[in-house]
């Protein structure tokens, strides 16, 4: 039905986003509307498989093993895709931080996840380490911020027409862009089309 179809839209399009996740070295704009319908998709199939009680038979015994199935896969994804997520502002608070317009990438509750984390690892640092400098030492430090590698090179699957588009920061050309071309760049360069959702990481 339309449910189904929906549904299997959402999941492949998050399936997409933790792709381009794993392979960008940035934090990319959380695909909120997947997330929440996966997670209230998740939430009427385990009540589906509560309420069946016993005495099913063989065809309702199988279509419960195919909502059990369902329901392990729809959490997988959905760990998956927060967990790489988790890992990247873990890994760059520092510059995420620092850098308010990355920060409108975030969910509410990944913005949350950043001023606690950043406030926890700076009060760690200053009482580890800044309390134990002699008078005269104790001002802050400035640590080496870890920064995503924009110049990293990556595999590009595009995903509809382009035509001719030139590189950002870069001076090439390349010509008609389409759907199905595989081409290894660098990041920075293609950054603003993976944003435009006209190519895909792989």
């Amino acid at each position: 039905g339309k449910e189904e179809t929906t549904g299997a839209m959402y999941f492949a399009r998050l399936k997409r986003a933790w792709m381009n996740e794993r392979h960008a070295p940035e934090i990319l704009p959380i695909d909120s509307a997947a997330v929440a319908h996966l997670k209230d998709q998740l939430k009427i199939q385990e009540n589906t498989i509560q309420a069946a009680g016993g005495g099913i038979d063989a065809t309702e015994r199988l279509m419960l093993q195919m909502y059990q199935m369902e329901v392990h896969r729809i959490r997988y994804l959905l760990s998956a895709y927060l967990q790489t997520r988790f890992c990247k502002i873990t890994k760059y608070w520092q510059y995420l931080l620092a850098h308010e317009d990355s920060q409108f990438y975030l969910s509410p509750a990944e913005r949350n996840l950043l001023q606690k984390y950043g406030n926890m690892e700076t009060t760690c640092f200053e009482g580890a380490f800044l309390s134990r400098l002699p008078d005269g030492f104790s001002q802050p430090v400035q640590e080496n911020m870890p920064e995503p590698n924009l110049d990293k090179n990556v595999f590009i699957k595009v995903t509809s027409d382009i035509g001719d588009f030139k590189l950002a920061d870069e001076d090439m050309v390349l010509e008609r862009l389409t759907a199905g071309d595989i081409y290894v760049l660098k990041y920075r360069s293609i950054r603003a089309l993976l944003l435009d959702n006209k190519i895909e990481l792989t």
